[in-house]
């Protein structure tokens, strides 16, 4: 199948609240703050954009108000966006607010798959309980997702919220806390597809973090709302006060993948 240049922008982890003043623990200035400066950056950029990327914690807490408000700040992009669901989502919600889905169109899960310019972009949906940091991708999802890269010769980029490296990094928090529990199976059909597979995209972990593994490439790109530590000694959730707020532009052609990084000032 035929593909063209393809660029699109990774955002992530906004965590939009429907109070534009609210500010968090973790948080040092409100995220609504961030995210429209985030916006305001990408509107911007001198260059054409296929589509937005956004790979899940829309909002803080899922509530209507929340989403209408993130669908208020993230609505002044002119590009399609294309979300993933992350621990503090909720797939019906999302989908009926953000994406306005008639309610006989909203599903239980938010996976999917589109055509862009001859890429296929399949997001994932991993399972959670309440707002816990760890998730699953159901065996179902894994066989669609197994099915669907088979269709054809498409090149693919894949999108999901939770870290989904599948061999631990030496640090705790992230592979004890933050993982998906069986990255290594979504991992295994990957490699199966990995001279088509163009990148897997995730947030979740609130930093600039990337994979290169049996020809897979893994990007996780920061938030803009704040960066969490990584240090190997640390095991819960510490902020990193070297942290910026930030984006990623990535452009693929053929078979090259081109990463850069958008920090801004918060």
């Amino acid at each position: 199948m035929n593909s063209s240049k393809l660029t699109f922008v990774h955002i992530t982890d906004t965590h939009i609240y429907e109070n534009d003043q609210r500010v968090f623990e973790l948080s040092p200035d409100p995220p609504n703050k961030r995210a429209r400066l985030m916006v305001e950056q990408i509107q911007q950029l001198p260059f054409n954009i296929d589509f937005i990327l956004h790979t899940g914690d829309v909002v803080w807490d899922p509530t209507v108000a929340n989403y209408e408000k993130a669908s208020e700040i993230l609505s002044a992009l002119e590009q399609p966006i294309h979300y993933t669901i992350g621990n503090h989502d909720e797939a019906k919600m999302l989908q009926r607010v953000l994406l306005k889905k008639p309610e006989a169109e909203v599903t239980d899960t938010h996976h999917y798959d589109v055509m862009v310019k001859g890429t296929r972009l399949i997001g994932l949906d991993g399972i959670h309980e309440n707002i816990i940091p760890k998730a699953t991708i159901p065996e179902d999802q894994l066989q669609w997702l197994d099915q669907t890269c088979a269709q054809d010769e498409s090149p693919l980029v894949i999108a999901i919220h939770h870290h989904p490296f599948p061999n631990d990094v030496g640090c705790a928090f992230l592979d004890q806390h933050m993982q998906l529990t069986n990255a290594k199976a979504l991992h295994n059909i990957l490699k199966k597809y990995a001279s088509r597979v163009r990148g897997v995209f995730f947030g979740h972990i609130h930093q600039s973090t990337t994979l290169m593994l049996d020809g897979i490439f893994y990007s996780g790109s920061a938030s803009p709302s704040f960066h969490i530590s990584s240090d190997e000694t640390i095991e819960g959730i510490v902020v990193d006060p070297q942290g910026v707020p930030e984006f990623s532009v990535i452009r693929i052609d053929g078979p090259q993948t081109y990463l850069r990084r958008y920090p801004f000032q918060g």
